[in-house]
């Protein structure tokens, strides 16, 4: 069984019983969990190393800020968030 099927509802599951906040999703890959956050009410920001990764995330999730940036400590200089994911 993939990965995925298993994080998937785990997942969800812990972002329902969270109110909508500002979110930060690390190491976004293609919007997965990003369109996830979104869906439920999260304003998002994704961020990945891949250009090609976040070229698909934008394709699906118009709309949603993507930042292409390296994932180091940097990371904290985008703000205060109220959820931060990193998937799998």
């Amino acid at each position: 069984q993939p990965v995925v099927e298993v994080e998937q509802p785990a997942l969800e599951a812990i972002l329902q019983t969270l109110e909508p906040g500002r979110a930060l999703d690390v190491c976004c890959g293609t919007g997965r969990v990003t369109a996830l956050l979104h869906r439920l009410g999260h304003r998002v920001t994704g961020i990945d190393q891949s250009p090609a990764m976040l070229d698909v995330a934008r394709t699906k999730l118009p709309g949603v800020a993507f930042e292409h940036r390296p994932l180091d400590e940097r990371i904290v200089e985008l703000g205060t968030f109220d959820v931060v994911t990193c998937a799998l």
